[in-house]
């Protein structure tokens, strides 16, 4: 069995002071790799947000059609960064599902969180409420004589970033936070 992998989300968490970390929020999606990603997307933003100057994210396709996601979600106005990678088992479907619910879902219920407890608690409420919105859906599939509904399934991995505060919630996903240190001459 191929392993579909969202290769990587990375966000820059720094204290970068290099003309490119202003860069007026370009984006580039045309960066060529060896490793023959079916997307590679970087965007620097025009002025930091959570601490976060820019992020790459990249994806291959082991499976047609590539059952995998990743959302970065950029809210300035709330200091804000969200980024999840979605790896889809069995079908593209539960990934997608997830890809267009979960950041939201997030994002709503942590609109005013005012302590690391609250936090926590959120997160966990959004992926729990997704997945039993999911569940509800896939039940009614299910119960019509489609048993395949009961195979498919999805494993996520939220990162969160408010101000100066990373909250990553996980499961069998690993993130890595990459400080980018500036070299003295």
């Amino acid at each position: 069995m191929k392993i579909a992998a969202v290769v990587a989300i990375l966000l820059a968490w720094t204290s970068c002071t290099e003309q490119s970390c202003f860069a007026n929020g370009q984006r580039s999606t045309d960066e060529r790799s060896p490793l023959n990603f079916d997307l590679v997307e970087s965007f620097v933003l025009a002025s930091p947000v959570a601490s976060v100057h820019r992020y790459t994210a990249a994806s291959y396709a082991a499976n047609d059609p590539n059952e995998d996601r990743y959302v970065v979600k950029v809210d300035s106005d709330a200091d804000a960064v969200f980024a999840s990678v979605l790896d889809g088992h069995a079908g593209w479907e539960v990934a997608e599902y997830v890809n267009k619910h979960l950041v939201k879902n997030a994002a709503t219920l942590l609109g005013n969180a005012s302590s690391n407890d609250f936090t926590h608690s959120s997160l966990s409420s959004a992926f729990v409420g997704t997945d039993d919105a999911l569940r509800a859906r896939l039940l009614r599939v299910f119960l019509s004589g489609h048993g395949k509904a009961n195979r498919v399934g999805a494993c996520t991995m939220l990162a969160y970033a408010k101000g100066s505060t990373l909250v990553v919630a996980n499961g069998k996903h690993i993130i890595v936070q990459c400080p980018i240190h500036e070299q003295s001459s």
